[in-house]
């Protein structure tokens, strides 16, 4: 009789075989004690490395004993995966499976393919495509062919983590329904008020609490329609009920904070080039206007300051251009990636640790563009269409790094040093701008203390008013 619970290594082994061109090939030998299909022996092929096509293909294989299916395909349609191989040698297959991305079943023994967690995505594939192969190359997008859909790993990676994180929201989400509902059936017994389960903030969390605790979720059309009655209503909602105007409008406010927050924590999880950042910002310009401490307004990204001929050499192209709405004057922000390096590793004396290469070029950098912009002023406003922009002294913002990439006090205290050192450019880190978000959110929500966004007293003179 076939037995379901195996100890490691009792469904089969890896056999490889190295070829000619420098390939290995991986084959799953199954044991023949456990086999359902009359002592089923022969070598079946898993996986192959090719060294010379920086490619690892793996052939997802069915290596449930106890089912019909067992040694066949383990998708219905898929048929191959393949991933990029960092190497020109011939590869230890173990080796090359422990290095496969999150995502991925890297056990053998357990038919190689996708996490279960990426179901939903291989049915998807199965059941919209003829595809019977996915290639994972370097970059983001996906792109579906007649027999082949080829996907980048940072669109790959981003899918795994936000999967991973739905998982934990759900059961989050069954936890507080059942603690509510064990609660309330003992709430007259023990003299205990009714509970009702929190929503929870995560994305998608309320959505699932409401379901697991068996409410009705109203579908697109119903909530484009709410949308639509509510716009239509605003003027009378203001002048019948202007407080529950202000709580709807900082209602709102707060689900687009957490919607921004969601991405930023997505994306740097995923670890986007940047490019993508500077296409982040552009379409979520309230972020950047975080790092500002005042009113201001988006004038242009990569805005072009100065003279343009290519003799000169005088062009500067600015990532981020803004100004205050009262005053008019400038603001550049330069953006860099979350993975710049804020400060060297080695210390060159003790307790002090150098500034980055990659974070002082950018120092420089909007220094010059701030010089390059007061002195094309005119032709900036003409450029970006906004006659009130000014330049009496144009305020200069680097973002860059993550200061979770701080792991001493000394490297604290030399990144603190320096940026406190530098005159007329403030250098925020990406942690620290999402931070500011989620405090501003938690603020809308009744959830942060208004004296935490007040001045500090010590900052605060007799004559400040509170």
């Amino acid at each position: 009789m076939a037995r379901f619970g195996l100890e490691p290594g009792e469904r089969g082994s890896l056999e490889e075989r190295n070829l000619p061109d420098g390939s290995v090939e991986g084959y799953f030998v199954p044991n023949p004690k456990i086999s359902s299909n009359g002592g089923h022996v022969d070598p079946v092929l898993i996986l192959r490395a090719e060294p010379s096509q920086q490619a690892l293909t793996m052939y997802p294989l069915d290596t449930r004993h106890w089912r019909d299916s067992y040694l066949g395909p383990k998708y219905t349609q898929i048929r191959l995966i393949t991933v990029p191989l960092e190497r020109d040698d011939s590869p230890a297959l173990i080796d090359e499976l422990e290095s496969l991305p999150f995502g991925f079943t890297k056990d053998y023994e357990y038919g190689l393919g996708f996490a279960r967690v990426l179901g939903s995505f291989v049915d998807l594939v199965e059941q919209n495509t003829t595809c019977t192969s996915i290639i994972l190359t370097h970059g983001s997008g996906a792109q579906v062919g007649d027999t082949t859909l080829n996907m980048g790993l940072e669109a790959f990676g981003e899918l795994v983590a936000e999967l991973n994180r739905v998982g934990s929201r759900g059961q989050a989400a069954i936890k507080r329904v059942r603690e509510a509902t064990s609660h309330n059936a003992l709430a007259d017994s023990l003299g205990l008020s009714v509970k009702v389960p929190a929503l929870g903030r995560a994305p998608g969390s309320e959505l699932m609490t409401r379901v697991a605790a068996g409410e009705e979720v109203l579908t697109d059309e119903e909530v484009s329609e709410l949308a639509h009655e509510t716009s239509r209503n605003l003027g009378q909602l203001a002048s019948s009920e202007p407080k529950q105007l202000v709580r709807l409008q900082r209602d709102v406010e707060s689900v687009a904070l957490d919607e921004l927050v969601r991405m930023m924590k997505n994306a740097l999880d995923v670890g986007h080039t940047e490019a993508w950042w500077q296409g982040f910002f552009e379409e979520n310009t309230f972020a950047l206007q975080m790092v500002f401490g005042g009113p201001s307004v988006f004038v242009g990204s990569q805005t072009i300051v100065g003279d343009e001929s290519p003799r000169t050499g005088g062009k500067r192209i600015l990532d981020y251009l803004y100004r205050h709405t009262v005053t008019g004057n400038a603001a550049i922000v330069e953006i860099k990636r979350p993975t710049t390096k804020l400060v060297r590793k080695h210390q060159f004396r003790k307790g002090v640790h150098g500034v980055s290469a990659g974070l002082s070029d950018a120092v420089s950098q909007v220094l010059d563009q701030a010089r390059c912009l007061v002195e094309y002023t005119e032709h900036t406003r003409e450029r970006a269409g906004d006659s009130q922009l000014q330049t009496p002294a144009p305020r200069c913002f680097v973002l860059a790094g993550l200061t979770t990439q701080l792991d001493t006090a000394e490297m604290k205290r030399s990144f603190e040093l320096y940026r406190q050192g530098v005159a007329n450019v403030t250098i925020v880190a990406f942690d620290e701008l999402l931070g500011q978000i989620e405090h501003l959110r938690d603020y809308l929500r009744g959830d942060a203390d208004w004296e935490i966004l007040r001045p500090q007293a010590g900052n605060q003179t007799q004559g400040d008013s509170p």
